[in-house]
C-alpha cells in the first residue's frame, strides 16, 4: 500500500496545527484516505478556525469518513484494489476527473500488440479462442486499458496546483489565493496568515508514463492481467528462391533454384525430401492437430542455403476427409451435413421397419428349421431320462445372506480420500552426540521430512525457539531433478565401405591343398590376397570349386579353392564413439532461502541420495525419490567427439547388418588394425562397393533429427559438454530431511484462493497426443499449486497473483467436449467447465488421402540409424 510521508516544518505557519490538547473540541471535514500515514483537517469548534494534525495507522490504513462521528475510530483495514491487481492508487487529486477514456488519445486508447487482432470474436480475425497475460491500467472512470509498457511514477502533487482547499464551514472551494495549509503545503506556496482557505495536498497519485514521453495519464489500478484474445489471420511470406504455404495437416513447397534436399520439422520430428521441386508434406495429426510451427531447412551439395519457420493454422479435420463411408467420416459426426443426417436417419428407420415385418416370417422359419432337431433331442431324452443327472440348483440367498453381500460391496467401493495439501510433512526430534576426548556433548535438535514435488514452488517452514516464539523461516525451492550418465563405451567404428576381393587357385598351386578349405579361418592372412584386403578388419573364407581344364584350366580333374575376404575401407578420419549408460547418478538441485532477524541470505545446493548438505546450521538430505519408468535412459549414444546423438541399439560383439554395430574396433589408435571386427557377409563372390552417403550427410541427417537435447512429456535428455544429462518434472516426488539447530520447525502453507480463464479446447480423442486447453490459474495471494481435477483425469497448475497460464493435456473419448472440472487451491475448491469440439484421426488414411505416395512417406519419416557403418 501507498505510504505518504510529510515533512513537519519549523515555519512560521506553525499555529496552523492543531493544539496538542486531545480534548480540544473540533470537528474533522477531511482526511487523506486509505493510506498509512497522512494528515487530517478539523474545524476548531471555538475560534472557527481550521487545523490540521498528522495520523499514522500502523496495521491498516486511515479510514475517515465524513461527516466524522464521535467515538468512531480513524483507522480501519487496508483499502482494497480492484480484484484483477494489487497495485493501485486512491488519489485525492482534481486531476483525477481528466482520467477519462474521452480524454485518451486515440493511439493509446486503441493500442492492441501485435500478435492480437481482437479481444472480441471477430470474422476478420482468427477463430480460435486463446489466453495471454497483458499490461494493463484502469481509469478514474473504470475503464480498462491494455498499454505496451507499465512505467508508473507517484508524486505526492502533480504540479503546483494541484491541491485541494475548504473553507472555515468544512466545504471543498477552488483555489484562490490567499491561502493557507500545511506546513508541507506552505512550503512549496505562498501562504498568508489570515487567508480564509485552508490548502494542502492529497493523498499521492500514480501517473503512468507512456514509451514515447509525451502524454502521461493519472491512473486509478495498474498490474499484469490474464485475458483471451483471438489472433490474426496468417498471412504467408514469400521467398524468391523457395515458397511455402500451410496445407490441409501440412506444408506445401515448391522449389526454383538448385537444392539437394529439403528438412521439415516440428518440434523435434523431421520429415526429408530428397531433390524437392514441388513436394507436399503431411504431418501425423497427433501433430497438425494444434496450430503448429514449421522449421524448414534446405541444403545444396552440403551446404544449408535456406532456414526459416512458418506459422500454421491447425486444419479442421472434416477438409481431410474425402470419404463417406469410412470409420474417419462416422466418428466425427461434426463432419456431417444435414442431407446426410436426414438420409442416414431415413436408412435406419427403413431398416429397423423392415426388420420389425420380416422378424416374425423370421422366427417361424427359424422353428421349421429347428423343429426335427428338437423333436429328436426330446425323443433321446425321454428314453435316457433315468441316466441323466440333474444338477442341483444353486442355494437362492436369504435376506441376511443378501444384507451382507450389500453391506460387503458398499465397503468395497468406498474410494479412500487423501487430504488436501502443498506438502506432506512430518516432524520428529534427533539426538545427535559429539564425542571429545574426555566428555561427548548431545543436542536435541528437530527434524522434518518434507515429501514434494519439483514444480519450482517454495516449500516454508517457520522457525520457533525453544520459546516456542518465532524466529525465523526457511524456503526451499526445488528446481529440477537430474541424472547424469555415467557411459560405458561398446566400441569405436568410422564411415567406410564393404569390399570384396576373391581369387582361384587350381589344387596344388600356391595355398590350395587337400582339405585347404576345411582349415581356412575368418582371421587368416592369404598371400593370395592383396595387403589391403589383409590389412583391413575383414572375415577370410575358401569355398570348393571346379577342375580340370575347362574350370581355370587346372590340370588336376580335383576340387580347386576360391579364396574370397570381405573387409571394411575407411571413408573418412572421423572417429565415433558408441556408448550407453548402464548408470544414472541421480542429483537434486535446489535454492534455500533463511530469513532471520530482516535479513534473508541464500544459497544453491546440489543434493545427492543419502548424502548430508551442511549450510547455516541447517542440514539437509535426500532420503528418497519416486521417478517414473523412463525407458529412453536406456537408449544407445554416439559421439564423433562434438556432438551426442541417440542411435539404434548397438552391443559390443553383435556385428548386425545395416547398423551402426557393423564395424566394432576396440580403441581409437588404429582403428583399422587387427583387432577391429567386421561384420561377415556371405552373399556375393566379386568385388562390390555400395554406395555410402558422405560424413557430412550422415552428421547433417542425426544431428537433426537425433541429436541431443531430445524432449517429449516427462524427460528432457541434453548435452552438457562431454556429458549426457537428463532433466524430469513430470510425475516425480522426492523427501528430503531436514533439521535446524536448537530451532523447532513448523510447515505452513498460504491459504488462498484461486479463480480460472479457460481457452477453447482443441485436439483429438482416442489419440495418444490428446486434447490441448489453455488455463490461467490467479490466486488471491502469493504463488501456490492447486489440483486440476477433470473426471478422473488429474493434473497440477501453478497459481500466481497475476494468472499463470497452464497448457493441460487431457484425453478423452468422445467428439463434443463439455466437461466439469474442479480447481483445488489451499483455500478452497472451484468450479469450471471445459468445451470444445475435438476431431478424430487416422493418419494412415489421411496420408493417402492426401495423395502423398508410399515411397516419398517411407523416405522421408526413416530415422537415420548410420546404416553407412
Amino acid at each position: 500500500m501507498l505510504t505518504l510521508a510529510f515533512s513537519i516544518f519549523n515555519t512560521s505557519l506553525s499555529h496552523t496545527r492543531c493544539p496538542a490538547e486531545i480534548n480540544t473540541p473540533k470537528t474533522i471535514i477531511y482526511a487523506t484516505n486509505c493510506i498509512a500515514k497522512g494528515i487530517v483537517i478539523a474545524k476548531l469548534n471555538e475560534s472557527k478556525k481550521l487545523c490540521w494534525f498528522p495520523l499514522t495507522c500502523p496495521t491498516g490504513s486511515i479510514r475517515v469518513p465524513i461527516p466524522f462521528q464521535q467515538n468512531h475510530g480513524m483507522c480501519g483495514p487496508e483499502c482494497r484494489c480492484p480484484s484483477w491487481t494489487t497495485s493501485c492508487s486512491f488519489s485525492s487529486s482534481p486531476r483525477k476527473e481528466n482520467s477519462r477514456i474521452s480524454n485518451i488519445p486515440f493511439n493509446i486508447a486503441s493500442y492492441r500488440p501485435e500478435h492480437v487482432c481482437s479481444f472480441s470474436p471477430s470474422d476478420n480475425c482468427d477463430k480460435r479462442k486463446r489466453i495471454d497475460k497483458f499490461n494493463q491500467v484502469q481509469l478514474y472512470d473504470d475503464t480498462l486499458l491494455i498499454v505496451p509498457e507499465l512505467h508508473v511514477i507517484i508524486k505526492d502533487y502533480i504540479d503546483a496546483d494541484d491541491f485541494l482547499c475548504f473553507d472555515v464551514n468544512g466545504d471543498q472551494r477552488a483555489a484562490k489565493m490567499p491561502y493557507t495549509g500545511t506546513s508541507y503545503f506552505c512550503n512549496k506556496n505562498n501562504c498568508d496568515d489570515h487567508a480564509e482557505l485552508f490548502c494542502t495536498f492529497g493523498t499521492p497519485s500514480a501517473i503512468l508514463v507512456t514509451p514515447e514521453g509525451g502524454e502521461s495519464l493519472l491512473v486509478k489500478a495498474w498490474g499484469v492481467t490474464t485475458k483471451e484474445y483471438y489472433g490474426h489471420i496468417p498471412v504467408e511470406p514469400s521467398h524468391p528462391s523457395i515458397s511455402r504455404t500451410c496445407s490441409k495437416g501440412g506444408i506445401h513447397i515448391s522449389v526454383t533454384s538448385p537444392t539437394t534436399a529439403i528438412e521439415a520439422c516440428i518440434n523435434s520430428y523431421c520429415q526429408f525430401v530428397a531433390d524437392p521441386s514441388d513436394s507436399n508434406i503431411v504431418f501425423p495429426m497427433t501433430f497438425a492437430a494444434f496450430n503448429y510451427k514449421v522449421e524448414i531447412s534446405a541444403w545444396n551439395d552440403g551446404k544449408l542455403i535456406y532456414q526459416q519457420g512458418i506459422e500454421c493454422q491447425a486444419s479442421p479435420v472434416c477438409e481431410l476427409i474425402e470419404c463417406s463411408l469410412c470409420f474417419e467420416f462416422i466418428y466425427n459426426p461434426n463432419c456431417w451435413s444435414r442431407t446426410q443426417i436426414v438420409m442416414t436417419g431415413t436408412i435406419l428407420f427403413v431398416a429397423l421397419l423392415t426388420l420389425s415385418v420380416l422378424h416374425p416370417v423370421l422366427r417361424l422359419f427359424s422353428l421349421l428349421i429347428k423343429f426335427p432337431a428338437l423333436l429328436r433331442q426330446r425323443i433321446i431324452r425321454k428314453i435316457f431320462s433315468k441316466l441323466i443327472k440333474r444338477p442341483e440348483p444353486f442355494a437362492m440367498y436369504t435376506g441376511n445372506r443378501r444384507r451382507l453381500l450389500l453391506a460387503i460391496s458398499f465397503i468395497v467401493t468406498i474410494a479412500p480420500t487423501q487430504p488436501c495439501s502443498d506438502i506432506i510433512s512430518v516432524t520428529a526430534t534427533e539426538e545427535a552426540c559429539v564425542q571429545n576426548r574426555d566428555d561427548s556433548t548431545c543436542t536435541f535438535n528437530q527434524a522434518s521430512i518434507v515429501t514434494l514435488q519439483p514444480l519450482n514452488q517454495e516449500t516454508c517452514l517457520l522457525l520457533k525457539n525453544n520459546n516456542n516464539s518465532y524466529a525465523g523461516m526457511i524456503t526451499i525451492r526445488v528446481k529440477g531433478l537430474y541424472f547424469t550418465c555415467k557411459r560405458k563405451t561398446e566400441f569405436f567404428t568410422r564411415d567406410h565401405h564393404f569390399y570384396s576381393e576373391s581369387v582361384h587357385r587350381c589344387r596344388f598351386s600356391g595355398s590350395c591343398n587337400t582339405g585347404t578349405c576345411d582349415k581356412t579361418k575368418p582371421t587368416d592372412k592369404l598371400k593370395e590376397l592383396s595387403n589391403t584386403a589383409n590389412n583391413h578388419p575383414g572375415y577370410t573364407f575358401c569355398a570348393a570349386s571346379c577342375g580340370c581344364l575347362t574350370c581355370g584350366s587346372c590340370f588336376f580333374c580335383l576340387t580347386s579353392c576360391l579364396f574370397y575376404r570381405y573387409y571394411a575401407y575407411p571413408e573418412t578420419p572421423t572417429v565415433y564413439t558408441v556408448f550407453n549408460c548402464p548408470l544414472w547418478e541421480f542429483t537434486v538441485d535446489a535454492h534455500i532461502t533463511l530469513q532471520q532477524n530482516d535479513h534473508s541470505e541464500g544459497t544453491d545446493l546440489v543434493l545427492h541420495p543419502a548424502r548430508t548438505a551442511r549450510w547455516n546450521n541447517i542440514r539437509i538430505s535426500l532420503i528418497a525419490s519416486m521417478v517414473p519408468q523412463m525407458p529412453i535412459l536406456s537408449s544407445t549414444f554416439v559421439t564423433d567427439g562434438k556432438t551426442i546423438a541417440i542411435t539404434k541399439p548397438a552391443t559390443s560383439g553383435q556385428l548386425i547388418p545395416n547398423t551402426i554395430g557393423q564395424l566394432q574396433c576396440t580403441g581409437t589408435r588404429n582403428i583399422f588394425d587387427a583387432a577391429s571386427q567386421a561384420m561377415p557377409v556371405f552373399a556375393h563372390r566379386q568385388q562390390i562397393k555400395p554406395y555410402v552417403p558422405a560424413v557430412t550427410e550422415i552428421s547433417a541427417r542425426y544431428s537433426k533429427k537425433t541429436q541431443l537435447p531430445q524432449v517429449n512429456k516427462n524427460i528432457m535428455i541434453y548435452q552438457k559438454g562431454s556429458e549426457v544429462i537428463a532433466k524430469t518434472k513430470v510425475g516425480t516426488a522426492i523427501q528430503l530431511h531436514i533439521v535446524t539447530e536448537d530451532l523447532k520447525m513448523v510447515s505452513t502453507r498460504l491459504n488462498t484462493t484461486c479463480s480460472v480463464i479457460t481457452s477453447e479446447l482443441s485436439g483429438c480423442y482416442d489419440c495418444l497426443a490428446g486434447a490441448q486447453v489453455s488455463i490461467a490459474c490467479k490466486s488471491e495471494r502469493g504463488e501456490t499449486t492447486a489440483e486440476i481435477h477433470c473426471g478422473d483425469q488429474l493434473q497440477i497448475a501453478i497459481c500466481t497473483p497475476t494468472g499463470h497460464i497452464n497448457t493441460v493435456f487431457l484425453n478423452f473419448n468422445t467428439s463434443r467436449i463439455k466437461e466439469n472440472c474442479t480447481l483445488s487451491c489451499p483455500g478452497g475448491t472451484t468450479s469450471f467447465e471445459i468445451v470444445g469440439e475435438l476431431s478424430y484421426f487416422n493418419d494412415g488414411v489421411l496420408l493417402q488421402q492426401q495423395g502423398v505416395t508410399k515411397s516419398i512417406s517411407d523416405n522421408s519419416l526413416t530415422l537415420p540409424s548410420f546404416n553407412s557403418f
